[in-house]
């Protein structure tokens, strides 16, 4: 998302030429890459719970690198 953002402040280029959203892409793969193969080198029950620490972290980062609000729903979550 930060490499749309910035995309659409500079103009309307398309966003896959950008040099920032491919990092973005290859450091995604990376990452998913890393997760199936500490699949086969620990216990499923031991990764599993590691992907609720991403999502916390990506909500953490978002606030400062997206200028998200984080909202007490968002936290909570909804019931």
């Amino acid at each position: 998302k930060y490499a749309h953002v910035c995309q659409a402040q500079r103009g309307s280029k398309p966003y896959y030429t950008s040099a920032m959203w491919w990092c973005g892409v290859v450091l995604m793969g990376i990452g998913e890459l890393g997760n199936f193969a500490a699949y086969g080198f620990a216990p499923a029950s031991l990764i599993a719970p590691l992907g609720c620490v991403s999502v916390i972290a990506s909500a953490v980062i978002s606030v400062f690198f997206l200028k998200e609000t984080v909202r007490a729903s968002d936290i909570v979550g909804d019931l």
